[in-house]
């Protein structure tokens, strides 16, 4: 719609949402040892395996692609700033949705911390006994229901997340700064770099223990180039089309380690205030390279010992 207020008041209640389900999800990684947090986590976590919710958070995926239209020349400055306020809510919506998301595919791991009790009596010895043996066995039910999740998300993976790795990825490179908009590319630049992080730590859980998810993001094939990256790619004579989820984490990993080389060479010939913008962009880029191999990892590994019966 072209209501402006109404579009606010949307992201915001979605933003809040994520957030909301983020913190609940997440609250038992914290607290192995609390059975409340375990027991609301698999409460949450039944929700979503017994409704559509998974779906409708899958939906939100797309919702940069909705965007993919050609901008209008004879904008007006309100039309313009009403356009980039909404690409904004995009975004937001989006780095919301892959956290959300990474949360709920998360592995749950027990604590394996010995509990020693000298001196206590052999009935509380007992009941603390019982206790951690009711614990495992709700995280082992929550780890069921996750794989079952990430069964589910399989078909994102292929369709959805690697264009979005891919896209966030180029974006970055090909976007140039505009000196009356300056404050706010660089605020949706920010953004990207956030939301690339967060696709690979949601491709990182969404593969772990599903042999299937990896096979999708693996063989996936990404959307059509941009002309210059075309003809980039066959000045090298490389095609990014087979095995495109490889191929797009590799490009990821090559581009993260060229910006690293390349701010490094300027860092002694800038003022403080640049030399702290490429402070923050070096580590984001590590960031960003470290979760690339911890996904290359996960994919070149065999983890899913799930019986062909469950």
């Amino acid at each position: 719609g072209k209501s402006g207020n109404n579009n606010n008041v949307t992201a915001a209640v979605l933003l809040n949402t994520f957030s909301y389900l983020s913190n609940q999800l997440s609250s038992s990684s914290k607290h192995d040892d609390d059975k409340d947090d375990n027991d609301a986590l698999l409460r949450y976590l039944t929700v979503f395996q017994q409704s559509s919710a998974i779906y409708t958070l899958m939906s939100f995926l797309r919702i940069i692609q909705q965007q993919q239209q050609p901008q209008q020349l004879q904008e007006g400055v309100n039309e313009q700033q009403q356009r980039q306020e909404e690409e904004v809510d995009r975004l937001l919506i989006l780095n919301g949705v892959v956290q959300t998301l990474s949360t709920i595919l998360t592995a749950t791991t027990s604590s394996s911390s010995s509990t020693t009790t000298t001196n206590s009596s052999s009935s509380s010895t007992a009941t603390t006994a019982t206790m951690l043996a009711k614990n495992q066995r709700i995280i082992h039910q929550t780890n069921i229901i996750r794989n079952n999740l990430r069964d589910l998300f399989i078909p994102a993976l292929g369709s959805l997340v690697v264009n979005l790795l891919f896209h966030f990825q180029q974006h970055q490179l090909v976007t140039t700064t505009s000196e009356q908009q300056q404050q706010q590319q660089q605020e949706e630049e920010q953004l990207q770099k956030k939301i690339l992080l967060q696709l690979l730590k949601l491709s990182i859980n969404s593969t772990r223990g599903c042999e299937g998810g990896k096979v999708a993001f693996v063989q996936s094939s990404p959307l059509p180039l941009p002309p210059h990256i075309v003809e980039q790619k066959k000045q090298q004579q490389t095609v990014l089309t087979k095995r495109g989820g490889v191929q797009v984490l590799f490009y990821i990993l090559s581009s993260s380690v060229y910006v690293d080389s390349d701010t490094t060479n300027f860092g002694s010939m800038v003022n403080n205030g640049d030399r702290n913008d490429i402070e923050e962009t070096t580590m984001n880029n590590l960031q960003t390279t470290d979760a690339a191999c911890q996904l290359l990892s996960t994919l070149c590994r065999f983890d899913d010992f799930r019986t062909p019966s469950s």
